[in-house]
């Protein structure tokens, strides 16, 4: 393991990691101005991957 990564050992880890990331969605949206909000900016908050549309 990454000495400078976190990786959740149990599912209340898991989901404790999973309630910050929300958290810090939720700050993200309600200090910002606009109401759009980059599809990869909620992706990389959340930790999941953004695989964009092709045209």
């Amino acid at each position: 393991m990454n000495k400078n990564t976190y990786e959740a050992e149990t599912l209340e880890e898991e989901f404790a990691f999973l309630a910050g990331r929300v958290a810090a969605l939720e700050a993200m949206l309600n200090a910002d101005n606009s109401d759009f909000i980059d599809k990869k900016d909620v992706a990389l908050i959340l930790g999941i991957s953004y695989i964009p549309k092709k045209d």
